[in-house]
């Protein structure tokens, strides 16, 4: 009887220790979860594989995967369709423009190191004033722009777009970001470099629907979280 005794007590403490350690684990839906190549988003928090500075992010309802994540970008848009997207760029290099006899061209040249000041002497871009920001712990500036396509612009970088549009930003490789010509309102948050890397935000997204994606937007980046930061 006292053997069986100390049986059952023994097996009362396994009890407790299996029901406490199942406790301890916590429900799975909790935990960061890793960006598919496509589809819808649930809500939760995510965590960049292969965009470098990495970092953490959290999601409400509604977003999906615009393109599949990349070491230089990461791109989601939210509700139905591509036309309000929110993007994370590690730009290499930028187009500015050439005139020759008549014809503008756009020549890829390497990103400089104030690329706030680029964007406001760029003569197709009307951008606003920059303000200070924070996403993350890292300051930044925000601004808005407005992009035209000059006369006698000659295409020679594949832009392919459903409206008049003029390049950009070039990432790693050949990947060639353009802009619309004023059919989108868009706003850019460039930030100092995270553990030595120049990270640029832009967010896009129709006029009329802009405000109210934008404090969706604001959302996500208040979540944000730089690993190693």
């Amino acid at each position: 009887m006292a053997r069986r005794a100390l049986r059952l007590a023994l097996l009362g403490v396994l009890l407790v220790l299996t029901v406490s350690s199942c406790e301890v684990g916590g429900p799975e839906e909790t935990k960061t979860r890793t960006i598919p190549e496509k589809g819808p988003l649930s809500a939760g928090r995510y965590s960049t594989q292969e965009f470098e500075p990495s970092f953490s992010f959290e999601l409400g309802e509604g977003w999906h995967v615009w393109y599949p994540e990349e070491p230089y970008s990461i791109e989601l848009a939210e509700g139905e369709g591509d036309d309000k997207q929110l993007a994370f760029y590690k730009v290499q290099e930028v187009f500015e423009p050439r005139e020759d006899d008549g014809e503008v061209y756009f020549e890829a040249r390497p990103a400089p190191n104030d690329l706030i000041a680029w964007f406001h002497r760029h003569p197709y871009v009307d951008s606003s004033e920059a303000r200070p920001v924070h996403i993350g712990g890292v300051s930044g500036k925000r601004f808005s722009a407005e992009f035209d396509v000059p006369k006698g612009y000659v295409d020679v970088n594949g832009g392919g777009c459903s409206a008049a549009c003029i390049p950009i930003l070039q990432l790693d490789g050949d990947l060639v970001i353009h802009a619309l010509e004023r059919g989108s309102a868009d706003e850019f948050i460039v930030l100092d470099e995270v553990e030595g890397k120049a990270v640029i935000l832009w967010l896009a997204a129709p006029p009329d629907e802009f405000d109210m994606f934008l404090r969706k937007v604001n959302k996500v980046l208040d979540t944000v979280e730089w690993k190693g930061a």
